[in-house]
């Protein structure tokens, strides 16, 4: 049993990333009422009257800019729709953060609505192939945000946040992104967007595979946390608007089985009343992992935790595969552990 537990956590410590890898690729929006978790026609409507609304207040002399967004409407659906879905979920979360005025919340946003401004330049035929893109249509892909980039230089006065945003939205926390920027350097902008981005590209219907459902988009999301994310601004992302893709509900539940960053693997037990990415745990066990080799140690006696109160320790991912979650309920089990827990079904 160990051996097929320590097998299968390799499998964590990766992560899904190359899930992710295939959704960063192209980020466009499909509309579908017929998905329940899509958000609905008329949040839709409602969030491209926003967007409409912003570019209104523009001055004349960046009519240019509004004249990009009709060219973005009518080049392709899946990339405006996208881009009024990120928009949508940038303001809330900027709205929920209370730190930006009017002013950066408007520019923040215009450089949502335009990351992939960049995509016009590029054949639609690569946006609707089923298969595993070639190498130089993954090359054209990765060029996007620096075209948006030089086409919105040319509109006058554009805001350097707008700029910063469009250029910088594929960069990720481990300095891997398209241009390897260093994260730490980055303005929170694109880390916000780069985030929204990947919760549109996830919940919607790709030519190579159906949408995830919001709680596996999210949970996905946390699943990159060190990798392609930083954790506070994922925590944020989560607890301004988690609640409300999930029609009012959590992503996650009692008996849940999720990874901290001290390695440590446990049972969630305990729902939170304020951050939704603190709850209260069960540790039962600890893995440690070295190259290939991944071992693993359980408790003699599980240890309760609340996230809340302790802050060495975070949420950093949840263990979704249902081969590994099946191995670790059978060893609880077989240990006659958290057997209160266990009922619960993924």
């Amino acid at each position: 049993m160990n051996n097929e537990i320590e097998e299968i956590l390799k499998n964590i410590v990766i992560g899904y990333q190359m899930e992710l890898d295939r959704d960063a690729v192209g980020l466009w929006q499909v509309i579908s009422s017929q998905e329940e978790y899509h958000l609905s026609d008329e949040d839709y409507k409602n969030s491209e009257n926003m967007v409409l609304g912003l570019l209104g207040d523009l001055d004349k002399k960046e009519i240019t800019t509004a004249d990009l967004l009709k060219e973005m409407e009518n080049f392709d659906d899946y990339i405006f729709y996208h881009a009024v879905n990120v928009c949508l979920l940038t303001a809330m979360v900027l709205k929920w953060r209370r730190k930006y005025n009017e002013d950066s919340i408007k520019n923040i946003v215009l450089g949502a609505f335009f990351s992939d401004l960049g995509m016009l330049k590029l054949e639609k035929e690569i946006f609707d192939k089923p298969e595993t893109l070639s190498k130089e249509e993954l090359i054209k892909i990765r060029l996007h945000p620096q075209i948006g980039y030089n086409i919105l230089r040319t509109v006058n006065d554009v805001n350097p946040i707008v700029l910063q945003t469009v250029l910088f939205h594929h960069e990720q926390f481990d300095d891997e992104g398209y241009y390897s920027i260093p994260y730490a350097t980055l303005p929170i902008s694109p880390k916000i967007v780069s985030i929204c981005s990947m919760y549109s590209a996830l919940t919607a219907l790709r030519p190579y595979r159906q949408p995830y459902s919001p709680p596996i988009a999210i949970k996905l999301i946390i699943n990159s946390i060190n990798d392609k994310f930083d954790y506070e601004v994922v925590s944020d992302f989560i607890n301004s608007i988690g609640l409300a893709l999930n029609n009012s509900q959590l992503f996650y539940r009692k008996g849940d089985f999720c990874i901290l960053n001290t390695h440590e693997i446990c049972l969630i037990c305990e729902i939170p009343a304020a951050d939704i990415m603190k709850p209260k745990v069960m540790v039962f066990a600890r893995y440690d992992y070295s190259g290939k080799n991944v071992s693993a140690k359980f408790y003699d006696s599980p240890i309760e935790i609340s996230l809340t109160k302790d802050p060495n320790r975070k949420l950093n991912s949840f263990i979704m595969r249902p081969e590994l979650v099946d191995a670790l309920r059978n060893k609880l089990i077989d240990r006659k552990m958290l057997n209160d827990y266990l009922y619960v079904t993924i």
